[in-house]
């Protein structure tokens, strides 16, 4: 699936023309995400830029911290050159994709909670799981510890709605003899169910 990045960044600033809301600051939230891998590595692979695309809820508290759950999935295609390799039993090109989803406890600090424009930093750890696939010989995966470094900036939209346009670098460590790394930039959606105070 092709999510360009100039999709990404249009829709973000579709959905960005609100300003200067009230805004909900502690209680729960879902969100959701798409976006696209701009650099995805595994092994010797070279790996095409991918879709990426997540969802997660928690809580998040007056003095800037968020905590939640995510989940995510990433998907990205490739082209193997084996020309010289293996003895020349195979062909020499091999296509197939890598899928990897993750399964994460995220913790987040939100800058300017008050303002309208709020930065954020946040951190990721729990599991992934990798499968590489090979057009027409099936696929493995194996699995490992993931973590995750997270940036972006969320946008109020409304009192409880808000716009967010973020980056992503996300690592399964040994998998296939090597770590699985995928960077992307995402916008989304992220929701509180908390009304904003009076």
């Amino acid at each position: 699936m092709k999510f360009g990045l100039k999709r990404t960044l249009a829709l973000a600033a579709l959905m960005s023309g609100a300003a200067g809301v009230a805004h909900a600051t502690e209680g729960w939230y879902v969100r959701a995400d798409v976006g696209q891998s701009i650099d995805a590595q595994l092994s010797i692979l070279n790996l095409d830029n991918g879709f990426i695309g997540d969802v997660g809820a928690g809580y998040s508290w007056d003095n800037g911290f968020r905590l939640e759950g995510e989940l995510s999935y990433r998907k990205n295609q490739f082209n193997l050159d084996t020309e010289g390799n293996f003895n020349n039993n195979f062909s020499n090109n091999i296509s197939g994709d890598v899928i990897a989803w993750g399964l994460l406890a995220n913790i987040f600090y939100d800058f300017n909670r008050s303002g309208t424009i709020r930065p954020y930093l946040g951190a990721g750890v729990g599991g992934g799981d990798v499968r590489v696939g090979i057009d027409g010989s099936g696929h493995d995966s194996e699995r490992g510890l993931a973590y995750q470094g997270l940036a972006g900036v969320g946008i109020a939209l409304s009192d409880q709605a808000t716009l967010d346009i973020g980056y992503r670098y996300f690592v399964v460590r040994d998998v296939f003899n090597d770590d699985y790394t995928n960077q992307g930039v995402t916008v989304g959606l992220r929701y509180m169910f908390a009304a904003p105070p009076p």
